[in-house]
């Protein structure tokens, strides 16, 4: 691509939450019928050229994540779909966003549409993170925002920051996924791609011992906390990366994580 069209072209309704750090916009890999194929990938080069580090997808599908991965740019898939999933769904969707500013990440964060429930969001964020007082002056800068009132969705999830944990008790990467969420964790394929290449592929069915018995071993000598980590064993196929790697990783019904591989600075 040359000229203009190298810089791609800015993905719809894009919005500022927090200049230079959290953004907001319509799913930059097309929603509806309208939105043709060019223009994806326009929107994806524009984020790309406008050195974004994460795109943090709500979406509740996975379908169009493989446009990210093969236009480099990396990605964060966290489904939510508004206040029916409750507040367990709304702190973890919170959290992601608090987490990737923490660590100096410039992300946009995007559903389907920019509707009620991301709009929704924004103004439960921003009152969270305490960056306002209190729910009514979050609804009114979010209206302000987006220049649109917001309805009675994006009020629940106001409403529900209340029976939220504060973010100050929540801890970093506490949300990689929550247990209602999961059926069986003992039968979940897995794989890590480097470069398209798959590095290791397997199933948690194989861990020598389960999920359970590993929680019940760790907790008989510590005690355990939302965001904690337990550390396993890893199947064949380990091996070193390099500046300029890209590595894709996936495990079934929890998401994938794409992340190029830098050089520390």
């Amino acid at each position: 691509m040359r000229g203009k069209w190298a810089q791609g072209i800015e993905p719809r309704h894009f919005t500022w939450v927090i200049k230079d750090k959290v953004a907001v916009c319509e799913r930059p890999v097309g929603y509806g019928s309208a939105h043709r194929k060019v223009r994806r990938q326009e929107e994806i080069i524009w984020i790309r050229q406008n050195n974004f580090d994460f795109v943090v997808s709500l979406c509740s599908s996975n379908q169009n994540l493989h446009n990210y991965e093969e236009m480099g740019v990396p990605f964060h898939h966290v489904p939510f779909s508004g206040p029916l999933a409750g507040p367990l769904s709304l702190t973890r969707s919170m959290a992601t966003i608090r987490d990737h500013v923490a660590a100096g990440d410039k992300i946009v964060v995007h559903r389907e549409q920019l509707g009620e429930r991301i709009t929704g969001l924004v103004a439960a964020y921003l009152l969270w993170m305490e960056l306002v007082p209190n729910g009514p002056q979050a609804i009114s800068i979010t209206e302000r925002l987006f220049e649109r009132e917001l309805g009675q969705v994006a009020r629940e999830l106001v409403a529900m920051v209340d029976r939220c944990d504060p973010s100050s008790e929540v801890p970093v990467d506490a949300f990689a996924h929550t247990a209602d969420e999961i059926d069986d964790p003992g039968h979940l394929d897995f794989e890590i791609k480097v470069n398209d290449e798959v590095r290791q592929k397997s199933n948690t069915e194989h861990l020598i011992f389960d999920i359970p018995r590993l929680i019940a071993y760790a907790s008989s000598f510590m005690t355990l906390y939302p965001g904690d980590v337990i550390m396993t064993g890893t199947p064949e196929g380990v091996a070193p990366v390099a500046p300029g790697d890209v590595m894709h990783a996936w495990i079934e019904g929890v998401g994938a994580m794409y992340v190029p591989v830098r050089a520390h600075a």
